[in-house]
């Protein structure tokens, strides 16, 4: 079995387990191993299993892949600077701008112009986080304005990277030119990432003239079980969930020859037939955009993200799975990393 040389980070989920679960598998992580503990925002909202995390780890980084841009800037910037502060500096702040479904229907905010509106809301922290009593700042955007803003406990102690969510180019030049960071969209393959984002990402950081690095990482559907056909169907539901809810992963799916497929799994889904839309999600799909198998396969498969990404975020899949299933998934995929 060949051992991976990206780095291997885990996300969570808040998926049918408990936040006092999600606290012991942050404390198992640490000690099996994985660089960082990621969080998505679906299941759970991510800040306050991050913050019990934090808690009762010492060293791992924490993250949030990805963090929904709905909250306001103000709300946004403290409770970044709380987790920066109660980790002792070992906090990422992962931000998306998620579904157009989610925007508009759930937070009843505008999807237009998304690349303007993440170029400020990231701007826009940088500068609240610099605010004081006794220096208040402005930020005045096509998007956003805000005026006389301060910081009671004053300007933030040192500084919290940003990474943006990347599944399109104009996103994937916007993080290469105003990120620390990328997480790319669980539903991007290796090939994909190598032959189409990275290329976006360094047109960003040519345009931007920067020379630092910007670090990547994708999110990739894990699942790891003794029997394969368990370990392929779960990760088919999650591919199954992404396509079906999504409007943006078709060019992704053609660039492998999967076009019909996912026009005809997201049909199935959006007319309520998730288990036929499960079904026609092949194995083939799966080997392209997930990682499942046996531990033995899932860490040789992990190699091939060597040359795409600087880091993998194992994440476990659990749709529609019951709470011990999910939790089984997490601890075999800990166990694998730590063995």
């Amino acid at each position: 079995m060949k051992e991976p040389t990206v780095g291997i980070d885990l996300q969570l989920k808040g998926d049918g387990i408990s936040v006092r679960d999600e606290m012991e598998l942050g404390r198992a992580a640490e000690a099996a191993g994985f660089g960082t503990i990621w969080h998505a925002e679906a299941y759970r909202e991510a800040l306050v299993p991050l913050a019990a995390i934090a808690t009762v780890t010492d060293d791992v980084g924490l993250g949030t892949s990805v963090l929904q841009w709905t909250r306001s800037l103000p709300n946004m910037e403290l409770a970044a600077a709380n987790i920066h502060e109660l980790s002792e500096g070992r906090f990422a702040l992962g931000l998306g701008s998620m579904p157009r479904e989610w925007n508009e229907g759930w937070h009843g905010i505008a999807y237009e112009r998304p690349l303007q509106r993440m170029r400020e809301y990231v701007e826009a922290l940088r500068i609240l986080w610099t605010a004081s009593i006794e220096k208040p700042v402005d930020y005045k955007g096509e998007v956003f304005q805000i005026h006389e803003y301060f910081r009671f406990n004053g300007p933030l102690e040192g500084t919290i990277p940003i990474y943006l969510g990347v599944t399109r180019a104009g996103m994937a030049r916007l993080a290469g030119e105003i990120a620390d960071g990328a997480i790319f969209n669980s539903q991007l393959s290796a090939a994909y990432i190598r032959e189409v984002v990275l290329a976006e990402v360094d047109e960003g950081r040519r345009r931007a003239g920067r020379t630092d690095k910007v670090v990547t990482a994708t999110s990739v559907p894990t699942a790891v079980s003794t029997d394969k056909a368990t370990a392929y169907r779960s990760v088919k539901q999650d591919i199954a969930m992404h396509v079906g809810v999504t409007s943006y992963l078709g060019k992704v799916m053609a660039f492998h020859g999967f076009e019909p497929l996912h026009d005809q799994i997201q049909s199935e889904w959006r007319a309520g037939n998730r288990t036929k839309a499960v079904d026609l999600v092949t194995d083939d799909m799966v080997d392209v955009f997930g990682l499942a198998g046996t531990a033995g396969d899932v860490m040789s498969k992990i190699s091939e993200y060597e040359g795409a990404v600087d880091r993998v975020i194992l994440a476990p899949t659990g749709y529609t799975a019951e709470g011990d299933d999910v939790l089984a998934n997490y601890e075999a995929i800990i166990e694998m990393v730590a063995g």
